[in-house]
């Protein structure tokens, strides 16, 4: 999602969070990146699955995504993440 003020992207791009300077589209560069896992769940392009901006905090949501029946699996996570 890109910012309000149209300057950083933040995206899950597994296993990490990358928030993406764009003030230059010719040069974009990561800004930081926040790898999740481990400890949390390594399922490939499911490690994180989604990223909820909220810009006037400050914050980013994310969370993985379950993918076996049932959450048969290894640890899942919601979290928020200080920008």
């Amino acid at each position: 999602m890109i910012s309000p003020d149209g300057k950083m992207a933040s995206m899950g791009y597994a296993p990490a969070l990358i928030n993406l300077d764009i003030t230059d589209n010719r040069q974009s560069q990561a800004d930081r990146t926040a790898h999740l896992s481990p400890p949390f769940l390594a399922a490939g392009s499911q490690s994180l699955h989604s990223v909820l901006p909220l810009w006037d905090r400050n914050l980013l949501f994310v969370s993985s995504e379950a993918s076996a029946e049932r959450c048969a699996e290894a640890l899942n996570f919601a979290a928020l993440v200080e920008q």
